[in-house]
Parts: structure tokens; C-alpha cells; sequence
């Protein structure tokens, strides 16, 4: 769309233009039609006949008009402020004629505050609110889900290989509800968390699998089953002696008559 004006600011009505007379030869535009923006407004009116321009005046403050002229029966007009109230005035124009005015308010639009952004849930935390060791994966150094909070051992059951308890030789104890390891201060706890061969190193404080004694070796089994290896051999001995001893017995002689 094309625009044909003279843009200039003055400090008077558009009802005193200096130069201008009223006629009743003209009439006042109707149809004024206006679309305003944040800070543009567009304007279109019917056409007056015997008109050759229009003169269009956007006032804000009595004193001031923004007056553009346009030979044709629509307009665009920007530099304005956003959210603010106006008064738009048209007059058409011929020679040193112009008609009785034609106006009407409008208002820019105003920004909008785009809405607060809604907050993003927050990410469950398993580590804190877990329900069995499987939802302890992704916690590191805490496979253990104990009172609903992963924990680096169980207290509840056997230390696996892979905790750290058990790289260092250490029970699982809980304190303030909170599992971890330490040293071992008695063998009964050695043997709830690694086994019943195990017992506490009271200098180290670790967990060891007790020695077998050779003094606690029940000896009276195996020293019986040499004792009768060594009958039976006796007596296997003794029997293979008397069966060749009763062999090599000459043969008696018949009577001679």
C-alpha cells in the first residue's frame, strides 16, 4: 500500500487551520475505520467527492497534533507510544476548503508481561526416598537401600564383595540411621556379616577367617582306622602263612605188607 503525505507537527487545532475556510461544499468524511498497534496505527474512511486530500490529525495532548496529509482515503502512521490514548481527526481538503471534521479515540496496545515460568517439578531424589537395593543403582558407594535412604552397607544382612565394607574388612553398623562401616569389636558381628568362619582380629579390628588349630583336630578316628588297617593286615599275613605252611607237608607213605 502506498501513502502520498506531507508530515509536519504544529501547535494548533485542525478546526484553525490558517489558510482553510469551512464549506458546506464538502462533507465530513465517514466510515473512519481505525486498527492500532503497540506503537502504529492504520486508518481508512469513505471517500469525499470533490476532495483532492485529506489532512489527518493524532492528538495525545490538547496542545500538540501529529497532523499528516494523504491524497488517499487511508493512512499509516507510527512514532507512537505503546498503551497510550488518542484522538484521531480527519478533514478533507480542496484548495483553500475544508470540511467539517470527522473524529474518534483509540488506544495503542500495551505489552503484555509474558506468565512467570511454572517451576519444574523436582527430579526424585531415590538416593532419599528409595524402596529396595535396585533403586540404589545410581547412588555410587551406596547399593544398600536401608530405612528408605540408600546407605553404603546393610546392616540387615550378608556384606557383599562389592561394598565397602567388605574391601576393608569391616562390619556394617548403623548409627543415627545411618548404615556405615567400622571396626570390629567382636567376632559375633564378624560372623553375622561375613559367615561363621570368621572372627574379629581385636588388634586390627578386621574381620579374618579363623585358623584351624592342630590342637582341635579330633585325631581319635584316624588313629583308630590305622590301628585296624594294621589288625587287618596282621591277620591277612598270618592267613596266607598257615594256608603255605600246610602245603609243603610231605605226602604219607602206604604200609608195606
Amino acid at each position: 500500500m502506498n501513502y502520498d503525505y506531507e508530515p509536519f507537527t504544529v501547535a494548533y487545532d485542525i478546526g484553525d487551520l490558517p489558510g482553510f475556510t469551512a464549506s458546506n461544499t464538502l462533507t465530513a468524511p465517514t466510515d473512519l475505520r481505525i486498527r492500532a498497534d503497540y506503537t502504529s496505527v492504520s486508518a481508512t474512511w469513505s471517500k469525499v467527492d470533490g476532495a483532492d486530500r485529506y489532512l489527518v490529525s493524532i492528538t495525545s495532548d490538547p496542545s500538540v497534533s501529529i497532523q499528516q496529509q494523504t491524497t488517499s482515503t487511508d493512512i499509516y502512521i507510527d512514532n507512537l507510544k505503546q498503551g497510550t490514548g488518542y484522538k484521531m481527526t480527519v478533514v478533507a481538503l480542496v484548495g483553500g476548503i475544508k470540511s467539517p471534521e470527522t473524529s474518534q479515540y483509540f488506544q495503542t496496545l500495551t505489552p503484555q508481561s509474558p506468565p512467570p515460568p511454572s517451576p519444574s517439578p523436582s527430579p526424585v531424589d531415590h538416593c532419599h526416598n528409595c524402596t529396595d537395593d535396585d533403586s540404589c543403582t545410581s547412588c555410587t558407594g551406596k547399593p544398600f537401600c536401608t530405612n528408605g535412604t540408600c546407605q553404603i552397607c546393610n546392616p540387615n544382612g550378608l556384606i557383599t564383595t562389592d561394598s565397602d565394607c567388605y574391601q576393608r574388612g569391616y562390619v556394617c553398623v548403623m548409627n543415627d540411621n545411618e548404615s556405615g562401616c567400622e571396626k570390629c569389636t567382636d567376632s559375633e558381628k564378624c560372623k553375622l556379616n561375613y559367615g561363621d568362619e570368621y572372627s574379629c582380629n581385636m588388634s586390627t579390628g578386621k574381620c579374618e577367617k579363623t585358623p584351624v588349630s592342630p590342637s582341635s583336630t579330633n585325631w581319635g578316628p584316624i588313629v583308630g582306622l590305622i590301628i585296624g588297617i594294621i589288625v587287618l593286615v596282621i591277620l591277612t599275613g598270618l592267613l596266607i602263612f598257615s594256608l603255605m605252611h600246610k602245603s609243603t607237608k610231605p605226602l604219607p607213605f602206604p604200609e608195606i605188607l
